[in-house]
Formats: C-alpha cells, sequence, structure tokens
C-alpha cells in the first residue's frame, strides 16, 4: 500500500499527509520529509505491524516517539539520521538493519 505526504517542511508533523490507509495495519511513510513531530503523531498507531519511515528526518526523538507501537513487526528507520541515541531509543522496536 502507497500512502504518500506533499513535501514539506519536517517540523510539520503530518499537516500535508493527503491520503491514509491502515486496513491492513501497515504504513510506508519513507520519503515524505516526516521529522520528530511527524514520528510523533504515528504513537497513537498502536495496531500497527508494519512502518516504513525510511528516508525521513525523525532523528532520536521521533525513534524515542515509536516506542509504544507494540505490535510492529517490521520496521524501516533506514536514512534518518538518528545516530546512535536514536539506535539506542528504539533497538527494542527496529527489525530492521540499523538506520544511519
Amino acid at each position: 500500500m502507497w500512502h504518500h505526504v506533499q513535501q514539506g517542511d519536517p517540523r510539520e508533523g503530518l499537516v500535508n499527509l493527503t491520503r491514509l490507509n491502515l486496513s491492513d495495519n501497515s504504513l510506508d511513510l519513507s520519503y515524505n520529509y516526516i521529522g520528530a513531530e511527524g514520528a510523533q503523531a504515528l504513537k497513537g498507531l498502536v495496531n500497527l505491524t508494519s512502518l516504513d519511515l525510511s528516508y525521513n528526518y525523525i532523528g532520536a526523538e521521533g525513534a524515542q516517539a515509536l516506542k509504544g507501537l507494540v505490535n510492529l513487526t517490521s520496521l524501516d528507520l533506514a536514512d534518518n539520521a538518528i545516530g546512535d541515541e536514536g539506535r539506542r531509543r528504539s533497538r527494542a522496536l527496529s527489525t530492521s538493519p540499523a538506520s544511519t
């Protein structure tokens, strides 16, 4: 399932979200300029089983916000500049290769 957020400022969260379908409990928001605020906006989606946030700007703070997504079996945080601190904060969640 493909979901698209229009290009914008990563500090705006998900204000530019144009379409969202969670019927299969998966969400692909890769390449959408999502920052920490956008990642924090996802914390209430506790039934998600798959989340792709690759190639965004969530950083360590955004990675920390995802800890409440306890049903995730797949998480892609590649190329989010989360660094060592973000990797430590999200280690319990990550089922994908380490993000950079």
